[in-house]
């Protein structure tokens, strides 16, 4: 992946299970987004943090990326502030 930064829009969000949420970015003028492989993680800005988060979706879905995030409660506030 680029190491360009890029904005996002949520176009879905949805209760996978108890405190597991997963949300699908896409790009704000529906453009494809930058290419990944599996396994990639995006930098996501979440107010004055850096986080990573896996990419969930099938590489050749370049109209989306999907992330799963669990909320830890213990955590440095990456999946508090996300979801």
């Amino acid at each position: 992946m680029s190491s360009d930064w890029f904005s996002t829009r949520v176009a879905a969000k949805r209760e996978e299970a108890t405190g597991i949420f997963s949300y699908e970015l896409v790009d704000p003028e529906d453009k494809e987004l930058p290419a990944f492989e599996a396994g990639a993680h995006l930098d996501v800005k979440l107010g004055d943090k850096i986080r990573q988060f896996s990419l969930s979706n099938a590489p050749s879905e370049r109209h989306r990326y999907v992330l799963v995030v669990q909320r830890e409660l213990n955590g440095r506030g990456g999946s508090a502030a996300f979801v």
